[in-house]
């Protein structure tokens, strides 16, 4: 019925419509149908009906805006409803009288007056009042009404002898009738403004209120007329409920448009969640990789540690037996010195095959740090920590480092070993390194384990504090050489953390630093 495009034409078949159609069928029904239907049954489910709609609408129109606590003419209508709303089931509740037509004119009179409302600016009021509004105008009808029920004897009389309305009653719904009708034309201004069908609606429904109040005066109770104002106060509320439907089915709308939306971001977003989770998985493999590289340069030269006695001291054997050979220190043809240098040779092949022995387990106990564990192993933190230094005690003999042990942690845990031995190897090779780029005097590492932890310290001075944060970060790096690819601590982390769900913390100390492993 009503064009988006023409709303000047909407308004003139909202005024014929609300005004004047009814108006016509009004006069036509006064001047030819001049006849009487009684039904209290009848009435009193119009009223009620179009009571228990009001009271509808207003809840659902406060809850709409609640949540930016702002009063729009909605809200301000609203009110008006809702005190019609429950004077008007009291009034359907009623016999047939004096208080039956009083509690219908104040229904009218509160509402038009009330309607009036809508010229009030848009405000933004706090959630407090907000929701205290509804709260006000659903208390004050009910104890208006029940005063009038109760004190009925203080309430003006409402009907002549001949069942026309009196003055009082009649100056009520006219004061009302023309309330609707200054709302009306607010409600059009807004629609001119906005475009919206819904405030078009809303003024038809003001206007439909205003012409009941009006033809009220001229009808007399149960005639055609009554009846008609009747139907056109019930039309108004269906009107407001309509509105309601056409509301919740833009809010559908609005809701299914915001799902689809954000389905969309759902699936870019899993999409752009996807690709970054590969990027840092390779990037992960690449420091791992990086980092494993980095320290099989260190265990090469650990093992360069490791093997630089035995090979001397064989060496040593092997020119030993040469030069006895060389200077016939022996004769060969005594049978005693033939002995004897049998015994010589013997005792230093069985020496070489002890060497050569520690050179296996050396090599045995690097291959067993690289073989990377694909299941978690049941050890003592102590034995972790004894194979681990088995690996670089040389290292830090070498270079004067006095290492003191302290065992405590007789317990069974359960962990990756490999990956448990990297991050105390990580520790005590930068412990090595900070010793030698300082040049500490009479340098000592401390490892105490106890209770599922392990603690490493030194006296190595310490990491100054606006770095200390920061040394667990990606190709951070503390050493002023070139060697130090900013990852062993950055690794060390990501085992303990994300590998065993424990904790790696750092704290310097009085001498030096401490790094406490919780597993």
């Amino acid at each position: 019925m009503f064009s988006k495009e023409n709303p000047k034409i909407n308004i003139v078949i909202a005024i014929v419509l609300s005004i004047f159609l009814p108006v016509i069928i009004g006069i036509l029904l006064n001047s030819y149908y001049k006849t009487t239907f009684i039904s209290i049954p009848l009435h009193s489910v119009l009223e009620a009906s179009g009571g228990i709609i009001a009271l509808v609408i207003s809840m659902i129109f406060y809850m709409k805006y609640r949540q930016s606590s702002t009063l729009t003419h909605f809200n301000w209508a609203t009110t008006a409803l809702l005190t019609m709303g429950i004077i008007d089931i009291f009034h359907a509740s009623v016999e047939p009288g004096k208080m039956f037509v009083w509690l219908h004119s104040i229904a009218v009179f509160f509402g038009g007056v009330l309607f009036m409302s809508v010229w009030l600016k848009e405000t933004k009021v706090s959630k407090c009042l907000y929701n205290a509004i509804p709260l006000l105008f659903g208390l004050f009808p009910i104890i208006i009404s029940l005063a009038s029920i109760l004190f009925s004897e203080y309430v003006p009389d409402m009907l002549n002898p001949d069942k026309s309305f009196t003055t009082v009653a009649n100056a009520l719904n006219l004061i009302g009738g023309i309330g609707f009708f200054i709302a009306s034309i607010k409600l059009i201004l807004i629609y001119l403004e906005s475009k919206k069908i819904e405030d078009i609606l809303f003024a038809g429904h003001s206007m439909l209120f205003g012409v009941a109040g009006l033809l009220f005066i001229s009808s007399v109770v149960w005639d055609m007329q009554w009846w008609l104002w009747h139907i056109l106060r019930l039309f108004a509320y269906a009107i407001a409920f309509y509105f309601l439907y056409t509301e919740y089915q833009k809010e559908i709308q609005e809701v299914d448009s915001m799902n689809h939306e954000l389905k969309k971001y759902k699936e870019a977003l899993e999409y752009k969640v996807q690709a970054q989770v590969e990027k840092n998985l390779q990037q992960n493999t690449y420091m791992i990789h990086q980092s494993r590289l980095a320290q099989l340069g260190e265990m090469i030269s650990m093992i360069a540690h490791q093997w630089r006695q035995p090979l001397s001291s064989i060496s040593v054997i092997s020119a030993n037996i040469r030069m006895s050979s060389i200077l016939e220190e022996y004769d060969l043809g005594n049978k005693k010195e033939a002995k004897e240098y049998e015994s010589f040779v013997e005792t230093n092949l069985i020496n070489i095959e002890e060497l050569v022995e520690t050179l296996s387990t050396t090599i045995n106990d690097f291959r067993n740090f690289y073989k990377q564990s694909k299941e978690m192993e049941t050890v003592t933190l102590d034995e972790v920590v004894q194979k681990s230094l088995k690996i670089i005690k040389v290292a830090l003999v070498t270079e004067e480092i006095k290492i003191i042990e302290e065992y405590n942690s007789k317990e069974n845990i359960e962990l990756y070993d490999s990956e448990i031995m990297q991050v105390i190897l990580n520790i005590l090779t930068n412990t090595k390194e900070n010793f030698k780029e300082k040049k500490i005097e009479n340098p000592y590492v401390k490892i105490t384990t106890h209770n599922g932890t392990v603690t490493i310290s030194d006296n190595g001075g310490g990491i100054e504090e606006d770095i200390l944060t920061q040394i667990f970060d990606p190709y951070f790096s503390t050493k002023t050489s070139k060697e130090g690819t900013g990852l062993g601590l950055y690794m060390s982390k990501t085992i303990i953390e994300k590998h065993h769900k424990g904790k790696l913390i750092v704290e310097n100390t009085k001498e030096g630093v401490s790094f406490k492993i919780e597993l």
